[in-house]
């Protein structure tokens, strides 16, 4: 089974998978991290250099090698992967995609807390980060509202996201949704 992990920045997608595919024996597979990999860049050298649209090409390509893969992983998404293409679909029809819904005031924290700053936020000042995050939020939220899981994980527990996807799963006529 193919579990793809979607969210804002800052919402523990890399976190969340390392620990989903250690508590379900899978393997682990972060696009952003497959991409600083392939390219030996780091995501805002990256963008820096190239540009946005050259990123989201490369990111759909790891992604469909990703989504191709026969073995059970965990697939963590960038911010915005789900967003372009028809990246949200193809994810659907591969596995079992979660948005993992973290309040925009914890990503502002997390945000403000990170060593790295992401692309979209990395020029912007302090007093203008809220309504940053706040105006990208809103464009990406109808994407990541499509998973088949919604998951709240400002407070994360990693045993109970395992058996919430095993019950949609085994019972996906019925999606489960896991709401606030």
């Amino acid at each position: 089974m193919k579990i793809i992990l979607t969210g804002f920045m800052y919402s523990g997608k890399t976190t969340t998978g390392i620990a989903l595919a250690k508590e379900l024996n899978y393997t682990f597979l972060d696009i952003d991290l497959r991409i600083e990999e392939l390219y030996k860049m780091t995501i805002e050298d990256i963008f820096a250099s190239f540009g946005e649209d050259r990123f989201r090409l490369w990111e759909r390509e790891v992604l469909l090698d990703f989504l191709q893969r026969k073995d059970d992983v965990v697939i963590s998404l960038g911010g915005g992967t789900p967003c372009f293409f028809d990246n949200m679909r193809l994810c659907k029809e591969s596995g079992v995609s979660v948005f993992l819904d973290v309040p925009s005031e914890v990503i502002l924290r997390r945000s403000k807390a990170a060593d790295v700053k992401r692309p979209i936020i990395q020029n912007v000042s302090n007093e203008s980060l809220p309504s940053v995050i706040e105006k990208f939020l809103a464009q990406r939220k109808p994407y990541y509202l499509q998973a088949d899981i919604i998951y709240p994980s400002a407070d994360l527990d990693v045993r109970q996201l395992a058996l919430t996807i095993a019950e949609y799963a085994n019972n996906s006529a019925n999606p489960y949704f896991f709401l606030r």
